[in-house]
């Protein structure tokens, strides 16, 4: 009889109550710091063994200390992870705002549209009277060939693309406000110009004549391409003057 209470009383299990009761007893322990053993808590609650008592508390134990390192490597994960930085107020609100819309000043889109045709009237001018001064000096002045003849031909072409170069320089150099600057680039280019105007119109006029024209045709024919010359330049001027004082503001549209 004494053999099967002992067996029953080894086999005995306490409910949860009891395993709450033991650890609620143990952690009041290790908050006043003297922590307290499983025969010690199964003496003040009486009928509990002290090996089952220990067994619950390195149970308990045991779990805890798993329970904090999982907690751990999730903080260090967490902590491994920056954060976005916050955008200024100053970018948001730039970010916020509607994008804008830039329209072209009228004049300057005008202007733009007319300098294809003036470049093409001046380079028409140009070659036209490149090829008259060439051939006035192949054709009349030295028809006979010869290095003099090449140099010549060289030179008769110089003057046409002097005038050509000097409007460009002016029409796209920002010069000044000043009469001190522009009196000078102005005055040269029509200098230039007039150089140039009355060595075509000997050559274009030779050239004529000896083509077998009227003199009526020789006289007033270089006149048209000089003039046609002197039209796309000075289109060409005035589309510079007008890209140079366009406004530096744009009309902006939200």
């Amino acid at each position: 009889m004494v053999d099967v209470i002992d067996r029953i009383d080894r086999t005995w299990e306490p409910d949860e109550a009891a395993r709450i009761e033991v650890l609620r007893l143990y952690d009041e322990s290790i908050a006043a710091r003297a922590p307290r053993t499983g025969a010690e808590i199964a003496r003040e609650l009486k009928g509990l063994k002290p090996r089952w008592t220990q067994g619950v508390i390195r149970s308990a134990v045991s779990d805890r200390r798993r329970a904090a390192k999982a907690d751990a490597k999730r903080t260090a994960a967490t902590a491994e992870v920056p954060e976005p930085a916050k955008e200024p107020k100053a970018a948001r609100a730039d970010r916020a705002r509607p994008a804008a819309v830039v329209t072209p000043d009228p004049l300057v889109r005008a202007q733009r549209t007319g300098a294809g045709i003036a470049w093409s009237a001046f380079a028409l001018g140009l070659a036209v009277s490149i090829a008259a001064n060439i051939g006035h000096v192949l054709i009349v002045v030295r028809p006979e060939a010869g290095l003099v003849r090449i140099a010549s031909m060289g030179m008769s072409a110089l003057w046409p693309l002097l005038l050509a170069v000097a409007v460009e320089v002016v029409s796209r150099v920002a010069w000044p406000h000043s009469w001190r600057w522009w009196l000078p680039g102005y005055a040269g280019t029509i200098i230039v110009g007039l150089i140039a105007f009355t060595i075509s119109y000997q050559h274009l006029h030779g050239l004529l004549l000896a083509f077998g024209e009227s003199a009526l045709t020789a006289l007033v024919g270089p006149i048209a391409l000089d003039l046609t010359i002197v039209v796309a330049g000075v289109a060409l001027l005035a589309i510079g003057e007008a890209r140079k004082n366009a406004p530096a503001t744009a009309t902006i549209e939200p």
